[in-house]
């Protein structure tokens, strides 16, 4: 006989999905909106960071960003990178966002405490004709869809640790 196989309360999962209307909105969430709302509807903690508008937030922007990659091969190569992708990309205003930097940043704000998600919403999620869409719950819900971070300290941590001086990842 087979072993029930539960994860409810024993993962966390954080996702850059979707949008602040729907998940099929963007990229992440287009690829494969059903998957986003199967583990909605699991009851494992669910925490989604939107990919616009809280993702997007988090943007390198090359008049005050470029002069604070390390003065290393690796913060020589990034800089490149990053110039490079602004010219040849379809960037407005010199700036690029950093999606996943986000996903990672929010990972260390809610182990650390850091309060780094600023304003986070218990939602639930809706599928009409497999256009999967945010809904206000009336009360606790699995799914927490952040809308806003604190991006001036994600980056500061960011670029502190590419400069050596990375966060001590103990619990405070």
């Amino acid at each position: 006989e087979a072993e029930e196989f539960d994860l409810k309360g024993r993962i966390k999962i954080l996702g850059l999905q979707g949008g602040s209307k729907s998940i099929n909105e963007f990229y992440n969430g287009r690829n494969d909106p059903w998957s986003v709302f199967v583990i909605g509807e699991s009851g494992i903690d669910f925490t989604v960071i939107l990919e616009k508008p809280t993702g997007a937030s988090l943007a390198f922007v090359k008049a005050e960003d470029a002069d604070r990659y390390p003065k290393n091969q690796i913060g020589e190569y990034l800089r490149t990178l990053m110039l490079n992708r602004i010219a040849g990309g379809n960037y407005t205003n010199d700036t690029k966002s950093l999606y996943d930097l986000a996903t990672v940043s929010a990972v260390i704000s809610e182990y650390l405490g850091l309060g780094w998600l600023t304003e986070v919403e218990d939602m639930g999620i809706e599928d009409v004709n497999e256009i999967y869409t945010w809904t206000k719950t009336s009360g606790k819900s699995n799914v927490h869809v952040v809308w806003d971070i604190d991006e001036e300290a994600m980056k500061e941590d960011f670029f502190n640790t590419l400069n050596g001086k990375p966060m001590k990842l103990d619990k405070k």
